[in-house]
Formats: C-alpha cells, sequence, structure tokens
C-alpha cells in the first residue's frame, strides 16, 4: 500500500508539474532543421523533424504538405522521403545506494536495469548502427562503439553501489562530453539515458549549466529514476522530468516492481528524420535563411529559421580556339561573282564554367560582333553558334564576345576576342573588265552591229561618197609621185608622215612615264604620254583614264594633273599600298615631279621624264684673289 501510494503521489507531482504550462499555453507541433546541403545548387537538400505535441515523430507527410521558406518566400518541394537513421547515445549510470536495493528474489534494481538493457541490445537489428557509449561517475568506460561491443562493457562495468557511494552530475557531464563528439555520420542524433537514484538539492547546482550545454547541441537526454516509490515525490524528481522534458526526452521513475521501458520506445522517436530537396531561386551571394512549414490536417507548424551561407556567380562563357584571321574570296571558276564569295559562316564554339563551383542549367547563349547582337541560342545545344559572313564585302577588324545566361537569371559577357576578316577582290582593270562583262559587251557589240548596218542601210549615199574618199586616197598612195617615202635615218628605218594619218600620242606629250623592271632599267612596255591636263591611273576603268593591272593597285591610286605653270603634280588617292616619289611616301595634296623621279604606284615602278629634257648646268670655277 505504501508503494502504490508513493506511485500515486509521484504520477500527481507530474501531472501538478506539467498543468500549469498546459493550462496556459497548449504545447505546439515542434520543426527542427538539420544537414542543410547546396553541393548540387540549385538543388538544395535538408533534414528536418517532425513532432507532435506530445512528441511523438510525425510521420506520412506527403510534398504537398510541406513548404520551404527561402529567405521569407514560400518554394515548392521536389521530392521527400521519410528515413530511419542511427542514433549516437550514451548510457551514463550514476552510483547511488537505491541502484543496490534488492527484491524477493534477491535481485537487484541495478540488475534489472542490465537486464532490460541486455534485453534491448539482443533484439538490436544488425543493420542498424547506433553509436554506443558508456560512462560512471568515474569518467568514460566505453566510447564510440558498435552495440556488441558497448553491452559487453556494460555487463562487465564494476559500480560501487554501496554506502559509501554517492550519486553526483559528473556522471551526466561525462556523457554530455561523450555525445558531443562528432559522430560517424552528420545527420545522426544525440541522446543519454541518465540512470540515477534521487539527489539532494546541494547536489543539483550545476545541472543548469548541463542542461543548456544539451538543449545547444540538441540531445536528448532521458531519464531513469531508480529508487524507493517514497522519492519519486522528490524535489530532485521534478528537476529530472523537467530536464527531459526541455530536452525532448523521457523520464522514468523505477522501484524495482513491475518492468522498465524498451530503450526503443525513446530512441525511436530520434530515429526517423525527412530528407527534402527544393530548387532555390538565389542569385545573391551570402547569408540567407531557410525554415520548413507544414500542414497536415489540424497540426501547422513551422521550423525556427536556419542561417546558411552560399557563393553565387554569374557562369563564365569563353570562346575556344576562335580563328585569328578568316580569308574571304571567290572561287577560281566564278571569280567575279561576289555572291559566290566563301567562307559564307564561321563555326565558333565556346565553353561555360561556373566559378562558384555550382553547375547549372544555361537558358541562353549568345554571340556579339563588335558589340552586336549576331546569334543567339535559346535552347540547346548551347555552345556552338555560326557566325553568318555573308555581308562582309571589305576587309577589317572585329571583336567576337560570348554571353552565357543561367536559370537563376544571372549571366556574362566575355572578354572581347580580336579576329581579322580578310576579303579578297576580284581582278581589276579593262582585261577583267571585258571577262566580267563579256556576255554583256557581247551583247552590246550584237546591238552596236544592228545599228551600224542600219546606219549603213539608210546612209547610202554617205557610204558611198566616203569609199569613193577612201579609193581616192588608196590610189594616191599608190602612185610613185604621192607615196610615203621611208627615211633612212641612224640606220634605222623611219616611216613617212602620212597627211591623213594621226600624229602618235606621245610625240604630242610634254612628258610621259616609262616602265621600270626591278633593276629600274627599263621594262617592256609602251609609255604612259602625260598629253592631258589630268591623268587618273588605277584597275577600274571607269575611273581611271589609264589602267594599271596589278593587285597592288587600288581602283582609282593616283591623279597627276598640269598646272597653269607647266609643272606636273602627282597626288596619291589615299590607297593601302601607296604612291611613292623617290621612295618618299605622297598625299593627297601632291607632290611636283622632276625630270628623272622614280614613282611607285603600289609595286609598279615608273620614270618620270621631260619630252624636252633640262640641261645641266655647267660647273661655274670662280677664282679667288689671294691678294684681296
Amino acid at each position: 500500500m505504501r508503494k502504490l501510494t508513493a506511485l500515486f503521489l509521484g504520477a500527481l507531482l507530474v501531472i501538478a508539474a506539467t498543468f500549469p504550462a498546459s493550462a496556459q499555453d497548449a504545447p505546439a507541433a515542434r520543426l527542427s532543421l538539420s544537414s542543410v546541403q547546396t553541393e548540387t545548387f540549385p538543388q538544395v537538400s535538408l533534414a528536418f523533424e517532425a513532432y507532435t505535441p506530445e512528441g511523438a515523430f510525425i510521420s506520412g507527410l506527403t510534398p504537398g504538405q510541406v513548404i520551404v521558406l527561402e529567405d521569407g518566400q514560400p518554394r515548392p518541394v521536389d521530392s521527400l522521403e521519410e528515413q530511419t537513421r542511427p542514433v549516437q547515445w550514451v548510457v551514463a549510470v550514476n552510483p547511488g545506494l537505491p541502484l543496490a536495493f534488492q527484491d524477493a528474489n534477491g535481485v537487484s534494481r541495478y540488475s534489472r536495469v542490465q537486464q532490460t538493457l541486455q534485453d534491448w541490445a539482443v533484439i538490436h537489428p544488425a543493420d542498424l548502427a547506433d553509436d554506443m557509449s558508456l560512462s560512471n561517475a568515474d569518467g568514460v568506460v566505453f566510447s564510440h562503439g558498435p552495440v556488441a561491443d558497448w553491452v559487453t562493457a556494460f555487463l562487465g562495468m564494476e559500480i560501487n553501489l554501496r554506502n559509501n557511494a554517492q550519486p553526483t552530475l559528473q556522471t551526466l557531464s561525462f556523457a554530455l562530453d561523450l555525445v558531443q563528439d562528432a559522430p560517424p555520420h552528420p545527420e545522426m542524433k544525440r541522446a543519454v539515458l541518465f540512470v540515477t537514484p534521487h539527489m539532494e538539492q546541494d547536489q543539483l547546482g550545476s545541472l543548469d549549466n548541463l542542461l543548456a550545454r544539451a538543449l545547444q547541441s540538441d540531445i536528448s537526454i532521458s531519464v531513469w529514476m531508480v529508487d524507493s516509490a517514497a522519492y519519486f515525490a522528490h524535489s530532485s524528481a521534478t528537476t529530472f522530468q523537467n530536464l527531459a522534458v526541455q530536452t525532448g526526452g523521457n523520464f522514468y521513475p523505477f522501484d524495482g516492481e513491475g518492468a522498465l521501458p524498451n530503450p526503443e520506445e525513446f530512441l525511436d522517436k530520434l530515429r526517423h528524420v525527412y530528407a527534402l530537396t527544393y530548387t532555390s531561386r538565389l542569385n545573391t551571394p551570402g547569408d540567407h535563411t531557410l525554415a520548413v512549414q507544414i500542414t497536415a490536417g489540424e497540426i501547422r507548424a513551422e521550423s525556427p529559421s536556419q542561417a546558411f551561407s552560399l557563393d553565387i556567380q554569374p557562369p563564365n562563357p569563353v570562346l575556344v580556339s576562335p580563328p585569328a584571321q578568316i580569308l574571304r574570296q571567290t572561287p577560281e571558276d566564278d571569280k567575279y561573282n561576289l555572291k559566290a564569295m566563301s567562307p559564307a559562316a564561321q563555326p565558333l564554339e565556346m565553353l561555360i564554367e561556373f566559378p562558384d563551383g555550382h553547375n547549372r542549367r544555361i537558358v541562353r547563349t549568345a554571340l556579339y560582333v563588335d558589340g552586336q547582337l549576331a546569334a543567339e541560342n535559346t535552347a540547346a545545344p548551347f555552345e556552338t553558334f555560326t557566325w553568318d559572313l555573308s555581308g562582309y564585302a571589305e576587309s577589317g577588324d572585329h571583336t567576337l564576345q560570348v554571353e552565357a545566361e543561367d536559370e537563376l537569371g544571372l549571366s556574362r559577357i566575355s572578354m572581347g576576342v580580336p579576329v581579322q576578316v580578310t576579303v579578297i577582290q576580284p581582278p581589276g582593270g579593262l582585261r577583267a573588265l571585258l571577262d566580267r562583262y563579256s556576255q554583256y559587251l557581247a551583247f552590246g557589240a550584237a546591238v552596236l552591229a544592228g545599228l551600224v548596218l542600219l546606219l549603213i542601210l539608210t546612209s547610202s549615199r554617205r557610204s558611198r561618197l566616203a569609199l569613193a574618199r577612201r579609193r581616192n586616197e588608196r590610189a594616191l598612195y599608190s602612185d610613185p609621185v604621192t607615196q610615203p617615202v621611208v627615211v633612212v635615218q641612224d640606220g634605222r628605218k623611219q616611216p613617212g608622215r602620212l597627211p591623213w594619218s594621226r600624229r602618235p600620242k606621245l610625240a604630242d606629250a610634254p612628258a610621259y612615264l616609262v616602265r621600270l623592271g626591278p633593276d629600274l632599267e627599263p621594262a617592256t612596255g609602251n609609255p604612259i604620254p602625260l598629253n592631258l591636263r589630268e591623268l587618273t591611273l588605277g584597275t577600274d576603268p571607269v575611273q581611271s583614264l589609264h589602267v594599271l593591272d596589278h593587285p597592288s593597285i587600288a581602283p582609282l591610286h593616283a591623279r597627276i594633273r598640269q598646272n597653269d605653270e607647266g609643272d606636273f603634280i602627282i597626288s596619291d588617292q589615299d590607297t593601302v599600298a601607296g604612291t611613292w616619289v623617290n621612295y618618299e611616301p605622297i598625299t593627297r595634296e601632291g607632290y611636283r615631279l622632276q625630270h628623272g623621279d622614280v614613282i611607285h604606284f603600289g609595286q609598279l615602278v615608273y620614270r618620270f621624264n621631260l619630252r624636252k629634257a633640262p640641261s645641266k648646268a655647267e660647273p661655274r670655277i670662280t677664282y679667288l684673289n689671294r691678294d684681296g
């Protein structure tokens, strides 16, 4: 009867201790976060636990019942899995005479404790690798080993349970030291089973510090108070019960009668955890917060926010082996067709790096030429481009850049890469003109011949008079009296001057240009007479009066004009190869030519000669009077 009374008083004490809190503020469901992993960002994984107000694990949650709050913004859950995990826990035996008390069969209370823990170890699943430790008032007995080794150490542990054994909180302190060691797996929960008799108030002075350590490290403490039932209403019983409640553990008073609870009852709620993944939308580096919110039936709860740091940088695009020069030219069999210039396009390849180490999905890439958008990819493949070259008809230097944008909206443009596009123009000059427009010229010649024939047919009288005049001229030429005479001069035959022939242009010219070879000696070819007020030279017969057929010559290369004083002024027309006089470049402003000057038009060399070469001045000798 006395035992029953003590048990009843203890139960009333427990109810009294918890009643004010429940009456004033009903406990709510509890959520806690752990193991935030950002290695696969923007996929973020984390673990969380959910407990009912009574402390039972909330099982069976679905992704639709869970929301992640990322910096306060809701994010849907990608996956949710309920997992079972091992526990890191320590059994701490606090010695004292009450543990040695024996029942009618001679079995001590401590032996009952040993038997209960041994029975638990026997049925413990082999694949559930709990991390076990053992401590008593003397210190650490066994640390961080499997269950099989731990139970052997526990059964062989010697502990003083006689009159001189005084219970102490040092046993619990050793246990907290052990359980605060780094666990084999970061997701392991930590727990302590504190087996103790009652303790006097002066022996509980350091309990507040131990409670703070447990709360800071999220350590669950369950207490088996092994003592006479009379002490279940003792102040230490209330203290131990509060310790268990505040850390999420269980409190059980045991006087040797009945059965101790299976340790798995308080370990089971520590074994369950939810593994969750979601897609982050963070796009700024630095510190951020995470929380989990659940809505399951009438249970609505939100975890405290957990801070984490994340490095986020835009993707870094890089052009891979861009060409330094691209040569465009017409095909040999169609060299005047500018539309057939090749290459018409240049393939380019890029590489995308993530400086923050978080590979992400690319949603857009772009190619810029001289700062202008030239190509864009909004679907895979994102790493290749085709640069359209069909619009490049002139040589020039260009700058290439590439841009990459990821799924977070972060983008970066690469450094500029210079590329030279060289366009080889088709050959110029009169021959090129005839070759290029041969079909049109043939058609024009046919039309012209038709017009001439029509003119002849409609002007027969004029044609007959012209024919008669030509016959008279031929008769004059065939007459020995009137025909021209061949004059022999300096051993060479000189043609006589016909009265109806035109004089050679070279003879009329006050100056002329003589073609020179590489050794500056006269080369083959007719001189170029300078008998006009202005003569233009180049490869384009439309722009130039005299055509120079050479790749180094511009369509309009140089201009030679005669001023009112009779001097010849040569000027360059802003060409690439330039115009040079006596190996000095000249400009558009011009240069006054002297007899014998050497002129370079690009790579062609000429000498400027006056028809009447200036006489060389005779040297003048001046005698000095030594006396004067």
